[in-house]
C-alpha cells in the first residue's frame, strides 16, 4: 500500500529565494551539495541522477507540484507525488514537503532522507557564517547563562536592599520607642512641676484671703464708742 510523509523546516530566507533555488538547477545543486539538472519541458534530476521527475504545476513563490522517483523504485512502480509549499514565517520561510504515493515500506526511509540530504545541507547553505543551528544553540546557551547570572546578581542585590530596609525600619522603631520614653518622661515632669506650682500658688492665695478676713482697721476720725460710767456708791 502506498505511503505518505510530511516534513517541514524553517529557513532564514524569503519564500521567493527558496522557490527560485528549488527550480533553478545551479541553485538546487549548490543548496544540496550535489548535481541537479532541469529541462525546458519540466523534467529534472537531483543528487547526481538518483532523483528524477517532472514539474507538473507551480504557483510562483508559493508551491510546486512534481512527479518524483528514485533509482530505488521498482521499474514498474508509479512515480510518487511531491508537493513543495513555501509559507512566509516572520523574516523567513517555513518549507513543507508533502510526499505521497511512496512505494510500500519506503516512507520512513524517505522521511529521514529529506532531513539528512535536503534540510541539513540547505540549512548550512542558507545560513550566514555563525548562523547554523549549532551556532545559534551555542549563543542561546551563552545568553541563558548570562541571564541566569544576571538574575542571581539581581536577587542578591534585592536581598541586600531588603535586609538594609528591615534594619532601617528596626532602627526607626527603636528610635521611636526611645523618643516616646523621653517624651513621656518630660510630660510627667511637666505635670509634676505644674502640680507643685499649683499647690504653692494655692497656699499663697489662701494665706492672702485669711489676712483679709482679720479685724478691720479703724477708720481715721471714727469716734470711739463711749462706755457707760460706773456708778459709785454713796
Amino acid at each position: 500500500m502506498p505511503e505518505a510523509v510530511t516534513v517541514s523546516r524553517s529557513f532564514a530566507v524569503s519564500p521567493q529565494r527558496l522557490y527560485r533555488a528549488w527550480l533553478d538547477p545551479a541553485d538546487h545543486g549548490q543548496m544540496i551539495g550535489a548535481t541537479a539538472t532541469a529541462e525546458p519541458d519540466g523534467r529534472f534530476s537531483a543528487w547526481d541522477g538518483y532523483i528524477t521527475g517532472r514539474t507538473l504545476k507551480t504557483v510562483p513563490n508559493a508551491s510546486i507540484v512534481q512527479s518524483w522517483r528514485t533509482t530505488d523504485f521498482a521499474a514498474d512502480a508509479p512515480d510518487s507525488r511531491l508537493e513543495v509549499v513555501f509559507e512566509p514565517e516572520g523574516h523567513g520561510t517555513k518549507l513543507t514537503l508533502r510526499h505521497g504515493n511512496i512505494p510500500d515500506g519506503m516512507g520512513k526511509e524517505y522521511e529521514e532522507g529529506w532531513h539528512a540530504h535536503y534540510f541539513e545541507p540547505m540549512q548550512r547553505f542558507f545560513s550566514p557564517p555563525g548562523q547554523t543551528l549549532e551556532d545559534v544553540g551555542a549563543r542561546v546557551s551563552q545568553a541563558l547563562d548570562r541571564a541566569t547570572h544576571s538574575v542571581a546578581q539581581a536577587i542578591e542585590a534585592t536581598q541586600r536592599k531588603a535586609k538594609a530596609a528591615l534594619s532601617a525600619v528596626a532602627s526607626v522603631k527603636a528610635k521611636s520607642k526611645a523618643t516616646q520614653k523621653r517624651a513621656t518622661k518630660v510630660a510627667k515632669s511637666v505635670v509634676k512641676t505644674a502640680k507643685r506650682d499649683a499647690r504653692t500658688l494655692g497656699k499663697k492665695v489662701r494665706g492672702a484671703a485669711g489676712k483679709k478676713r482679720g479685724p478691720a482697721a479703724k477708720a481715721p476720725g471714727a469716734k470711739a464708742k463711749r462706755r457707760p460710767a460706773k456708778r459709785t456708791r454713796r
